[in-house]
């Protein structure tokens, strides 16, 4: 059996492989987050913002510890259960689902 002989050749791909995965990580992490910042500055700038829409809102926030993308996920999956709803429905209703959903299971 011949041993695999790590040539520069060799040795080149594997560099080159690795950084274009490391930059493809960063662009893919930098784009979530810039999306997730978007359509909450969107929701705050929301005309019909009241105190307890923000209120709502950094309570989520703090839940998913900071994670705008995941706020926004959460956001967005009330408004296809209720398409109707307002910011502070779908807040309350995320809010309550990431609690349940999150309770210990003693």
């Amino acid at each position: 059996m011949e041993q695999a002989m790590t040539t520069p050749l060799n040795l080149g791909i594997i560099i080159a492989t690795g950084t274009l995965l490391t930059a493809f990580g960063w662009y893919i992490r930098g784009r979530k987050s810039r999306i997730g910042k978007k359509v909450l500055s969107e929701m705050l700038a929301d005309r019909h913002e009241t105190p307890e829409t923000r209120r709502l809102l950094q309570n989520l926030t703090i839940k998913c510890l900071h994670d705008d993308v995941t706020v926004n996920r959460l956001i967005d999956a009330e408004r296809e259960r209720n398409p109707g709803g307002t910011n502070t429905d779908w807040l309350r209703a995320a809010i309550n689902r990431w609690e349940r959903d999150n309770r210990d299971h003693d």
